[in-house]
C-alpha cells in the first residue's frame, strides 16, 4: 500500500513544476529512500534551481517504526543541514525565489539578444 502512494503521490524528482499549485512532493519522510534521494540531491551539480520537498506530519514520527522515527527524521537533517548552497524554506518562499531566478535569467537572456541585434 504504502509503495502504491508512493508510486502515484511522490515525484522522486528535484524539478521544479509548472504549475505550483499541481506540485506533488519529492518524497514521504518515512520512506526507506529518503537518504539515498538526499545523497543525490547534495551530489548533483544542477543547472537550473532545483526542489527537495520531503512531506510528512509530525505524529508520524511518534508510531516508532523502523524509519517512522524521530531518530531517524533527525539523522536526515543533520545530514542534509548547514549547507551554505541550499535555501531552507517553506512552499511560498521556494516558487517566489524560483519565479525570481526565472524572471532574471529571461531578463538577461533578452538583453543578450538585443545587444546581437544592434
Amino acid at each position: 500500500m504504502k509503495s502504491e502512494m508512493a508510486q502515484k503521490f511522490f515525484t522522486m524528482s528535484f524539478d521544479f513544476p509548472d504549475d505550483p499549485l499541481k506540485y506533488q512532493p519529492t518524497v514521504w519522510m518515512i520512506e526507506k529512500n529518503l537518504f539515498d534521494l538526499a545523497d543525490q540531491f547534495l551530489e548533483s551539480e544542477p543547472d537550473e534551481d532545483q526542489l527537495f520537498y520531503v512531506w510528512g506530519h509530525g505524529y508520524e514520527l511518534d508510531f516508532g517504526t523502523r524509519r517512522s522515527n524521530w531518530y531517524c527524521f533527525e539523522k536526515f537533517c543533520d545530514r542534509i543541514a548547514g549547507r551554505k548552497d541550499i535555501l531552507y524554506c517553506d512552499n511560498k518562499t521556494a516558487f517566489r525565489m524560483h519565479e525570481e531566478q526565472k524572471r532574471r535569467i529571461s531578463e538577461v537572456e533578452n538583453e543578450k539578444s538585443d545587444a546581437d541585434q544592434k
